[in-house]
């Protein structure tokens, strides 16, 4: 003889038709066993009807998780016009309630006598608050959002197509730049448009991380499935990647065809890596709006707005000696000034040019930082963006409170 176990999930209202006997389990405690027929009247019995045309299926499982207890109280409460409280201690508490609610009822009930006979009764209590580490946590969240990104193709290639097009473009208005006063000027288009490329790829790529993902967030943190500091540094991770694929195709296809610096080979390993930091910080920026901001559709629309000022701190079309000192502070949160600044430096010293008369392009820009001082504050940039965006997470996507009005 052999056993055969096999699981159902989500049955629809035809199969569990054809269901026997029912138990239902909620965190360790029995709620229901009986026949599946009895079931349905059994709960309107205690206070908790099925819906008509309603798979009981679903009804059992929205109220046996807290999920679904928070989505029948919003629904009372936007009728009532009421003010719900989404605290998650809040909700464990009424859950609790409510499980204890059916537990008593279900050893009121007349099966209850019929079933303990011989079965072990008391509840299975794990002592665990979360199932895993926090390392394993983190792992898990990023491994899961990394291939849910390899598995959305579309997002990726176009990404990349996007990526391919404005490397292309580059490469037709600046090809094989001279070393003249022209090629100056042209120098400086080109590695300002290559920063801007990067720039706005980073932010925009980032702005859905949270904003399409907080449903399921805020699900499985009311589960306890995951702490929000593993989840939100585990989704971070996850984009790391991607920080060093998009910048290297634009790099690798614009640089010998633009004619930048060649005199060293370090030149183009610096160019390379000031992009990805580029990607690192810009993607910190669309984290904390994507935080900030729920809604996409909102936040694409303000990026314009928020990020856009900040060109005009890049260096490129106003000498930053002109700046006046009440926008200095915008100036140094700026990642084209870092961006633009620091692959222009990278380009022009020690580049033979061929001016007449003598010409020395960083001296004319005046820029007030050099290529290390670029880096590091692109690495706090993007740190310290990530850790406005942590914080951004636990005050607004879990809110304490939330006003449910009439629609």
């Amino acid at each position: 003889s052999r056993n055969v176990v096999s699981t159902i999930h989500q049955p629809n209202s035809e199969i569990f038709s054809r269901f026997d006997n029912l138990m239902l389990l909620v965190r360790g405690h029995i709620i229901y066993e009986g026949q599946a027929k009895d079931a349905v009247p059994y709960f309107a019995s205690i206070g908790y009807p099925c819906p008509k045309l309603t798979n009981p299926a679903d009804f059992f499982m929205k109220i046996m998780n807290e999920t679904g207890m928070v989505i029948e109280e919003m629904q009372h409460a936007s009728k009532n016009d009421q003010v719900l409280s989404l605290e998650p201690e809040h909700i464990e508490q009424r859950f609790q309630e409510r499980v204890t609610h059916l537990v008593t009822e279900y050893q009121k009930a007349g099966q209850f006598e019929k079933n303990r006979q011989g079965i072990l009764t008391d509840p299975v209590e794990n002592p665990k608050k979360y199932e895993v580490n926090w390392f394993k946590q983190m792992y898990l969240i990023m491994l899961r959002a990394f291939v849910n990104e390899l598995r959305n193709p579309l997002d990726v290639k176009m990404k990349i197509i996007q990526t391919i097009v404005f490397a292309a473009i580059v490469m037709i208005l600046w090809n094989d730049v001279s070393d003249d006063t022209v090629g100056i000027q042209d120098r400086h288009g080109a590695l300002f448009m290559l920063a801007t490329t990067s720039c706005f790829g980073s932010i925009q790529g980032s702005l859905g991380t949270f904003s399409l993902e907080r449903p399921v967030y805020i699900r499985e943190r009311l589960s306890k499935s995951y702490t929000a500091s593993a989840y939100f540094w585990g989704r971070s991770f996850s984009e790391f990647p991607f920080f060093f694929i998009y910048p290297a195709i634009l790099i690798c296809m614009t640089y010998w065809v633009v004619g930048f610096n060649t005199e060293h080979a370090y030149k183009f390993w610096i160019m390379l890596g000031v992009h990805v930091l580029t990607w690192f910080a810009g993607s910190g920026y669309g984290l904390l709006i994507s935080t900030v901001i729920p809604k996409l559709e909102v936040a694409m629309a303000l990026v314009p707005v928020l990020i856009v000022p900040l060109l005009a701190f890049a260096g490129f079309f106003v000498n930053q000696n002109n700046i006046p000192p009440f926008f200095w502070p915008f100036e140094y949160i700026s990642i084209f000034k870092y961006s633009f600044q620091a692959t222009t430096i990278n380009e022009f010293k020690g580049l033979t040019l061929k001016c007449t008369p003598s010409c020395d392009p960083l001296a004319d820009d005046d820029f007030s930082e050099g290529i290390v001082a670029c880096i590091g504050c692109m690495i706090g940039l993007g740190v310290g963006l990530r850790i406005l965006a942590y914080i951004g997470l636990i005050k607004i996507s879990t809110p304490k409170k939330a006003k449910i009005l009439k629609a």
